[in-house]
């Protein structure tokens, strides 16, 4: 456990002092993606990384280097694994602009298979934890309003014959749509 502490130090010492450097970003974002599980992220992990200065970090990454599609892609499975099933995460990462972050990423970049892919399950994962949870209306709303879903479409429209793409932008916007229908 000390040497895993140490680790995560490292990597987000990394990312704090070069910050100018999308390469380091991006390799530390896909060290913490691996580091919080994968494609099956675990609570103990998202919660050292976030008790530990990685959201800030990332979301840091993020709106520094807008012009590196790898990066986009990288900080956003990140975000992803640490929202979820993880409210406490959802909760700071909206707050700190993730969602409108994730959503320019989107926008920018709707041709790469990779940014289109980690940003619809990121959007999914903020809005589908619970759709009784007045959090999830708020960023169902936040999704809409930065123009997530928006750009999600665009890259549904874009990748026709990726699966993953289609599934999680349908499913995003069936979500999306049930929490909408209860906000008003």
């Amino acid at each position: 456990m000390i040497l895993t502490l140490c680790l995560l130090k490292v990597v987000i010492s990394a990312m704090t002092a070069h910050l100018d450097s999308p390469s380091v970003q991006e390799e530390a974002c896909w060290a913490l993606y691996q580091f919080t599980g994968g494609g099956l992220p675990w609570a103990r992990y998202q919660n050292m990384v976030s008790d530990r200065g990685g959201v800030t970090s990332a979301l840091m990454a993020i709106s520094e280097h807008e012009r590196s599609p790898s990066l986009q892609a990288a900080v956003t499975a990140l975000l992803g694994n640490l929202v979820f099933h993880h409210p406490p995460n959802q909760v700071t990462i909206s707050e700190l602009g993730g969602i409108d972050s994730v959503a320019i990423a989107a926008l920018n970049y709707p041709d790469d298979v990779s940014v289109q892919s980690y940003a619809s399950a990121f959007l999914l994962k903020m809005t589908m934890e619970g759709l009784n949870a007045p959090q999830e209306r708020q960023f169902a709303s936040n999704v809409i309003s930065s123009g997530g879903a928006r750009a999600i479409l665009k890259g549904m429209h874009r990748h026709l014959d990726h699966c993953g793409i289609q599934v999680l932008t349908l499913t995003l916007i069936l979500t999306l749509t049930l929490l909408v229908t209860l906000i008003a």
